[in-house]
């Protein structure tokens, strides 16, 4: 991840301090500079390149409290009703080819199944870069008097997209609908290939503290596409997480609960540290921090959420940049829009309820 930082804040510097775009002319005609920085964002990517390797990008999150089944496939079922996440991200608002996140996440009870049952459908971009991934899923529950815990899996078809006819070179023609790059290491067209993707987790609840591991991003084979001379490996990287959670209650009023999130792709680690505070069910805050020391301190996480009945909740997250890449933008936005059917599904042995506030009605 901080590689991936550090490619982005030189790309960025190199567009804005050196190059500039309002200085490029193609044919005597100024490149509009609103366009003139995608553009040459995209071509810095892969201009004289004719082979190069690729992997999965993987979405950050500033709320993961909120949106437990996106990071995690064994906590299906265990809202104990229908839940759907709708939810979006733009990381780095401002910087050409900046991440961004569109998703949408349902999870549901199987009692007869004796667990729960999930589906995750992805869409991430990265410059000229499109990520789109389909996920089915199932996790094994069990209970005792004094906790939950579940064990899950998931399976789907993961698509990586290049969008080629975004991509603008000096000496290209793009008139009247005419893409021609004039150059043969740049596609003029939109590449795609896809692979298989698996996931793992496990859970588990307890009456103050929760929490799972998990591997995303599991791959049998990696797949390759080629278009003229530039050839496209795709190695896809399979990523771990750890979510903690602890809650208790105040002056029956209130109920707070810190969480520590941490992603790993096996060769990076970042981490996320946030305290968050519930009022009287219906309001909370949180305030957090990116990173833990050195060069992966990134960001100061804020967020606030609101329930708005007994089915909707809402939720909002902005990410103030104190490191790296991030000082160069005008922030990160992520909202979430929960619902939740709010009354048992299915039909089956219902498993025990533990004690803990927030999954009491």
């Amino acid at each position: 991840m901080n590689k991936l930082r550090d490619s982005l804040k030189m790309l960025y510097h190199l567009i804005v301090n050196v190059i500039k775009p309002r200085m490029l002319f193609k044919f005597n005609r100024l490149i509009p500079a609103k366009n003139a920085g995608w553009a040459l964002f995209g071509a810095l990517c892969l201009m004289g390149i004719s082979q190069i390797s690729i992997g999965q990008k993987n979405f950050l999150l500033s709320m993961p409290e909120d949106n437990k089944y996106a990071i995690n496939p064994a906590y299906a079922g265990l809202e104990s009703s229908l839940a759907v996440a709708a939810w979006g991200r733009e990381q780095w608002s401002g910087i050409p080819g900046r991440p961004g996140t569109q998703a949408i996440n349902a999870h549901i009870p199987a009692y007869r199944l004796n667990g729960g049952l999930g589906l995750r459908i992805n869409n991430d971009k990265l410059g000229p870069f499109q990520y789109t991934k389909f996920e089915l899923g199932y996790d094994y529950i069990s209970a005792t008097d004094d906790l939950i815990w579940s064990f899950g899996a998931t399976a789907g078809y993961s698509q990586i997209g290049f969008d080629g006819d975004k991509l603008r070179s000096n000496d290209g023609l793009y008139d009247a609908g005419l893409i021609d790059h004039n150059d043969p290491s740049l596609p003029e067209m939109r590449l795609s290939e896809g692979t298989a993707a698996f996931g793992l987790g496990a859970y588990v609840i307890t009456s103050t503290i929760e929490g799972g591991i998990s591997l995303q991003n599991i791959y049998i084979n990696s797949s390759s596409f080629e278009d003229n001379a530039l050839q496209f490996d795709w190695l896809p990287k399979m990523t771990a997480n750890l979510f903690l959670e602890y809650g208790w209650d105040f002056n029956n009023d209130w109920y707070f609960f810190p969480v520590l999130f941490i992603k790993s792709d096996f060769e990076q680690i970042q981490s996320l540290i946030k305290f968050n505070a519930l009022y009287s069910d219906v309001i909370n805050a949180g305030i957090g921090l990116r990173g833990y020391s050195g060069n992966t301190i990134e960001s100061l996480v804020i967020s606030a959420g609101y329930v708005l009945d007994a089915h909707f909740s809402v939720h909002y997250a902005y990410d103030i940049g104190i490191g790296g890449i991030a000082t160069d933008a005008s922030g990160s936005h992520e909202i979430i829009l929960n619902y939740n059917l709010n009354k048992p599904v299915g039909k089956g042995a219902v498993p025990k309820i533990i004690n803990n506030p927030r999954y009491l009605d």
